[in-house]
């Protein structure tokens, strides 16, 4: 017969067993509590860490934008026509800030044909009695000349049936108005004209010619064509008259004269009628007014890159449907980012 007093000792013997095991498991949750907290120091930290980055690198992207206004101004301040080997028009050094590596692109859009000169302003044809076809038909046939000079695999008839079709179709009450100003819904984009049947994305973006949709067509501008950017392709397609040696010879003139000041210099041009100069005057000018801007940010993992619009001010004639109608300075029209 066991003794009362090891019954006692078996009994705190269990006891502390059973403490033991509570202190263990109690660890043991403190260690997992612990770890877990610990890792949501670290993930917090890492999270606040890549906003910051994200930040910042948002802020030189705004400083890119900055310095593209910046530069645009000096111009306009330091001469009133716009060209080539303007400093803006150059490619533009990467600028290193806070470690991060900073490119500016600028490009006027007036040097392009815009497809919203195919919607005419409703005061316009009611004032002037003309119809949207009279308005239509050299835009229409400035743009086909210019698809077809691309040589892409593209029936540049059938695109702008079915791109005036685009416009027919969409409600002519734009900004909200029962009677819009303009005949047709403008585009926003260039990237509505995948929207069509007649274009691929590869046919606006990315094809091996000599330039690509994007490269030739707008949905902004001034309606008229900076004489002094414009590319090969796009005098080609101004006229009819206009002969692959005229444009070269207009291209060499323009460097010669560092850009038309007038547009009577293309009188000097050789080739260039009196008819075809008469008809030249009204749809090209010697200045830009809408420029795109894309800027590149690189710093480390992080990359970002923003397409921006903006308008200078200054413009005499009537601006188009995406346009500001009064800038006296610069007026950031779109700012898109792209990841």
């Amino acid at each position: 017969m066991k003794s009362p007093g090891f019954q006692i000792l078996k009994t705190r013997q269990r006891g502390s067993g059973i403490a033991l095991i509570l202190v263990v498991f109690l660890l043991a949750l403190l260690v997992v509590i612990a770890s877990s907290f610990a890792y949501s120091v670290r993930v917090d930290h890492r999270l606040a860490r890549n906003r910051a980055d994200e930040l910042q690198v948002t802020e030189i992207a705004q400083a890119g934008l900055e310095l593209a206004k910046a530069m645009l101004r000096a111009d306009q301040a330091d001469n009133k026509h716009d060209w080539l080997g303007d400093n803006w028009a150059g490619p533009l050094a990467p600028v290193k800030i806070e470690g991060a590596a900073l490119t500016v692109e600028i490009v006027d859009e007036d040097r392009k044909l815009n497809i919203n000169d195919l919607v005419p302003e409703r005061a316009l044809v009611e004032k002037s009695k003309v119809t949207v076809e009279t308005i239509r038909r050299p835009v229409r046939e400035r743009i086909i000349r210019a698809v077809e000079i691309l040589g892409l695999n593209l029936d540049a008839r059938q695109l702008m049936k079915d791109l005036e079709e685009k416009i027919d179709r969409e409600s002519s009450t734009a900004f909200g108005e029962e009677k819009g100003p303009f005949i047709g819904w403008p585009f926003h984009s260039l990237d509505e004209l995948t929207e069509l049947e007649s274009v691929k994305r590869a046919d606006l973006y990315g094809a091996e010619a000599e330039a690509d949709l994007e490269d030739i067509l707008s949905i902004t501008g001034t309606g008229k064509v900076n004489l002094n950017t414009a590319p090969r392709v796009i005098l080609m397609a101004l006229s009819e008259r206009m002969t692959g040696p005229i444009a070269d010879a207009i291209i060499e003139r323009r460097k010669e004269l560092d850009g038309f000041t007038t547009l009577n210099q293309l009188a000097q041009v050789s080739g260039v009628s009196k008819e075809l100069l008469l008809e030249l005057q009204s749809i090209v000018t010697t200045s830009s007014t809408v420029f795109s801007v894309t800027i590149r940010v690189d710093r480390g993992a992080f990359h970002r890159t923003v397409r921006c619009l903006i308008q200078r001010g200054g413009a005499k004639w009537p601006l188009k449907p995406v346009l500001v109608p009064t800038v006296i300075d610069i007026q950031v029209l779109r700012w898109q980012e792209l990841r």
